[in-house]
C-alpha cells in the first residue's frame, strides 16, 4: 500500500499533517481541482445548500465558469460515420430458420422412406 495509509488503514495526507485522518484537501484555485468541487457542489446542494452556494462562489471567484452541455463544438459539428458491422445481418438472422427447415425436410424424407420402405 502508499505511503499515504496509516496503521490503521485510512488516508493521512502528508502535505497537511494537521487534516484529520480520512480528509482529504482540495485547493479551490487550481483549476485541476475544478471538475472534483463541482461534483461536491451538486452533491451538498440538497444536504447544505449553503456550503454548497459558498464553494461555488469561491471557485467562481478562482475563475471557474460553468461548463457548457454536450460535446465540444468542433466534434459537434463532424458528421457521424456509419456503423459497419462484421457480418451482414440478413445471414444471421436466417441462419436458424434455415436450420430448422432442414431438419424438417430431412425428417420428412426420412418418414417418406420409412413409410415406403413398409
Amino acid at each position: 500500500m502508499g505511503h499515504h495509509l496509516n496503521e490503521n488503514g485510512k488516508f493521512q495526507s502528508d502535505k497537511f499533517p494537521d487534516l484529520p485522518e480520512g480528509y482529504v484537501a482540495f485547493k479551490i484555485a487550481d483549476p485541476a481541482n475544478w471538475p472534483q468541487l463541482e461534483l461536491a457542489c451538486a452533491v451538498y446542494r440538497d444536504r447544505d445548500a449553503e456550503f454548497a452556494a459558498d464553494l461555488r462562489a469561491a471557485m467562481k471567484g478562482a475563475g471557474w465558469r460553468k461548463a457548457k452541455a454536450g460535446p465540444p463544438r468542433h466534434q459537434a459539428l463532424r458528421p457521424l460515420r456509419p456503423l459497419r458491422l462484421l457480418r451482414p445481418l440478413r445471414p444471421l438472422r436466417q441462419w436458424p430458420v434455415r436450420l430448422l427447415r432442414q431438419a424438417q425436410d430431412e425428417e420428412l424424407r426420412m418418414r417418406a422412406q420409412d413409410e415406403g420402405s413398409g
